[in-house]
């Protein structure tokens, strides 16, 4: 049987409090996709799956938030215009 501590126990809530934010904060900037955590080899991962039939793309998996914003900002955009990335290429 595993043991942990107080300290790990109060740090693995901690954790899960800043990822629950941050699940909420994408949840209210890309309402097209659906967000949750994943443990992967490199540790947590953000998972975000559209959930409409739109344009562009359809799962992105990082443990970067940073990536996972530009990722879904960029899929956003290249839906918006008929094709793909034109508007960026101009």
């Amino acid at each position: 049987m595993f043991l942990q501590d107080a300290g790990q126990r109060a740090a693995a809530a901690d954790c899960q409090a800043a990822q629950s934010l941050v699940i909420a904060k994408f949840s209210r900037d890309f309402p097209e996709f659906t967000f949750a955590t994943q443990t992967t080899w490199s540790g947590v991962s953000i998972v975000a799956v559209r959930l409409d039939g739109a344009e562009g793309v359809h799962t992105v998996v990082t443990p970067d938030p940073d990536e996972l914003h530009a990722e879904l900002a960029l899929s956003r955009a290249a839906g918006m215009c008929p094709d793909g990335l034109a508007a960026e290429r101009k």
